[in-house]
C-alpha cells in the first residue's frame, strides 16, 4: 500500500530544488541498494530525483516556469506558494532495488497528482488546471520508495491561487484518490479502513434535530489546530491551548482531548473514539510530515548572513542562476528556430522538385502534340494521294484496237461477262453484288475483282496508265501495226 502526508511549502523554489536534489544523493545510499542487487548502471545520476515528470511543466525547469506563472497571476507574493506531497510505498509492494520499479512508482504518483487536483478518472488525457512536479527518490530512512509531489498554487484558467480552509480534510479526499490509483497498479489495500469520523447514533440523531453535538465542536477545533501548526510555526499543544482543549499523550499510543463545551460541562474524549484521523498515529505522523517540511526548508533556503559580502554573494549566485535559466531559454527557442527553419528548406526543396517535374511533364506533352500535329500532316498526305489514285485508267486491245478503260468501264465489263455466261450460276450472285455494291469499304478489291475476271474470261491484259498521259498506245504496239500496213 502507499501513504501520502500533505503539507504547504512557502517557497516553491526550495521545496523543487530539494525534490530534485540535484548532485545531492548520498554515496551510502547507492552502496547499500548495490549491496542488495541493485545494477550499479542504474545509478550513474547523482540525483536524489532518479525519475522525474510533470504535469503542464518541464520538472527539470519547474522552478523558472512555476515562477513566471505566479508573476503572471501576482502570485509570487503569497505565503504559501506551493502543496507538498510526500507519497511513501511499502517494500512489499515496490521493492527500491529494482530500477523498473522506479519507474512504476513516477507512474503512480503522477496519476494521483493528475486526479487528486481535478483530472478525469476515465480520460487519461483529462488534465488539471495546475503545474505539478513529480520526483522519484530512493534515499531516506527505511529505503522506501517515495514520490515528491509539488503542485503550484496558481491556476492556469482563472490565476487564483489554489484555497482549502483545513488542509487535513483535503488530506482525507485525496487519500482515497490514493488508494483508488494503488488498486488500479496492482498495491495491496486495506480491505475495510477504520471511518475516520466515529459518530454513535446518539450523534446522528443530534445533527438531524439539528442540536448540539459537542464531539463535533471538539473535532472542529482539533482540524483548526492541525491546520493553525501548518500555517505557523507552533507546536499542537500551544494551538489546541488557544482554542481551550487540553492535549494529554500517554506511552507510546494513547492520547485524549478534554474541553469544557457550550453548555459549560467538561468533555473529555480519548482520540480512537473520535475517529482515526484523531488518533496517536495519525496526529504523530502530521507532526512529523510539518517538522520535514520545515527542515527541508531551512536547508534549501539561502542564509541571511550578517555581512554585506554574504548578501552579495547571495545575490551574485541567483543572478547566475538567473542567467543560466534565461540562456537554457535561448538555447530551446533557438534550437526551435533552427528545427523551423530545416522544415522549411526541406519544404522548399519538395517545392522545387514537384515544380522540376511538372515542367519536364509540360515538354512531353509539347512534344507529343507536335508528333500528333506530324502524323497528322502525314495522314492528310495520305489521305490526299489515296483520293488522286482514284479513276485509275486502263488500256487494252479489243478487236485489234488500243482502247483505254477506267474503272468504271473495267467494272461493267466485268458485271457483264458474268450475266452473259453465269446468269443461272448460284455461286456467281454473290461476286455481282459485290462488284456493284458502291458503298463496299474495299473499292480496290471490287477493282481487282473486275481485273481478274476480264483477264481470265475475255483475255484481256490490262495495262494501267496515267491519267495525264495521252490516249494514244505505247510505242511498241504502233510500230508493229506499221510494219503490218
Amino acid at each position: 500500500m502507499a501513504t501520502i502526508k500533505m503539507n504547504r511549502a512557502k517557497s516553491a523554489a526550495a521545496a523543487i530544488s530539494y525534490a530534485l536534489g540535484k548532485n545531492r544523493l548520498k554515496q551510502d545510499t547507492k552502496d547499500w541498494l548495490i549491496e542488495h542487487g541493485c545494477p550499479s548502471e542504474s545509478l550513474k545520476n547523482n540525483d536524489r530525483a532518479v525519475v522525474r515528470s510533470g504535469i503542464n511543466v518541464s520538472p527539470t525547469h519547474a522552478k523558472v516556469q512555476m515562477k513566471v506563472v505566479r508573476n503572471h497571476a501576482n502570485g509570487d507574493t503569497v505565503k504559501n506558494q506551493a502543496i507538498r506531497i510526500i507519497q511513501s510505498f511499502s517494500p512489499d509492494d515496490l521493492d527500491i532495488t529494482k530500477p523498473e520499479n522506479w519507474q512504476k512508482c513516477n507512474d503512480i504518483g503522477y496519476e494521483f497528482a493528475r486526479r487528486a487536483f481535478g483530472g478525469s478518472k476515465f480520460d487519461d488525457t483529462d488534465y488539471p488546471p495546475y503545474q505539478i512536479a513529480i520526483y522519484t527518490h530512493v534515499d531516506g530512512k527505511g529505503h522506501k520508495l517515495h514520490n515528491h509531489i509539488i503542485i503550484n498554487k496558481t491556476n492556469l484558467d482563472d490565476n487564483k491561487q489554489w484555497h482549502v480552509e483545513n488542509l487535513n480534510d483535503e488530506w482525507l479526499s485525496f487519500r482515497d484518490i490514493n488508494d483508488e490509483v494503488c488498486r488500479e497498479f496492482g498495491l495491496k489495500i486495506p480491505q475495510e479502513r477504520s471511518k475516520q469520523v466515529k459518530k454513535t447514533i446518539s450523534e446522528r440523531e443530534l445533527e438531524l434535530k439539528g442540536q448540539y453535538v459537542w464531539k463535533n465542536d471538539l473535532r472542529s477545533r482539533i482540524d483548526q489546530a492541525l491546520d493553525e501548526i501548518q500555517k505557523n510555526n507552533i507546536s499542537l499543544e500551544e494551538a489546541l491551548k488557544s482554542r481551550e482543549v487540553d492535549l494529554r499523550r500517554r506511552g507510546q499510543n494513547g492520547i485524549s482531548f478534554a474541553f469544557v463545551d457550550d453548555e459549560g460541562k467538561k468533555r473529555i474524549s480519548r482520540g480512537q473514539r473520535l475517529g482515526t484521523k484523531y488518533e496517536r498515529k495519525t496526529i504523530d505522523d502530521y507532526e512529523q510530515g510539518i517538522q520535514q517540511q520545515r527542515q527541508q526548508q531551512q536547508a534549501d533556503e539561502p542564509r541571511n548572513e550578517p555581512d554585506s559580502r554574504g548578501v552579495h554573494a547571495i545575490a551574485r549566485r541567483q543572478a547566475i542562476q538567473s542567467v543560466r535559466d534565461h540562456q537554457q531559454h535561448l538555447e530551446r527557442s533557438l534550437s526551435e528556430a533552427r528545427s523551423r527553419a530545416d522544415r522549411i528548406r526541406k519544404r522548399k526543396q519538395a517545392v522545387a522538385k514537384l515544380i522540376k517535374a511538372i515542367q519536364r511533364a509540360i515538354d512531353r506533352s509539347l512534344a507529343i502534340i507536335k508528333q500528333l500535329k506530324a502524323n497528322q500532316g502525314l495522314l492528310h498526305e495520305s489521305i490526299r494521294q489515296s483520293n488522286a489514285n482514284r479513276g485509275r485508267k486502263f488500256g487494252t486491245v479489243i478487236n485489234g484496237q488500243w482502247q483505254v478503260l477506267s474503272e468504271h468501264d473495267v467494272i461493267s465489263r466485268a458485271l457483264n461477262i458474268i450475266q452473259q455466261k453465269y446468269e443461272s450460276d448460284q455461286a456467281m450472285e454473290t461476286v455481282v453484288d459485290y462488284l456493284r455494291n458502291q458503298n463496299s469499304n474495299s473499292p480496290e478489291k471490287r477493282l481487282n475483282m473486275a481485273i481478274k475476271i476480264l483477264e481470265n474470261k475475255e483475255h484481256l491484259k490490262l495495262q494501267e496508265i496515267d491519267k495525264s498521259s495521252s490516249v494514244t498506245p505505247p510505242k511498241p504496239f504502233i510500230k508493229k501495226k506499221a510494219k503490218e500496213r
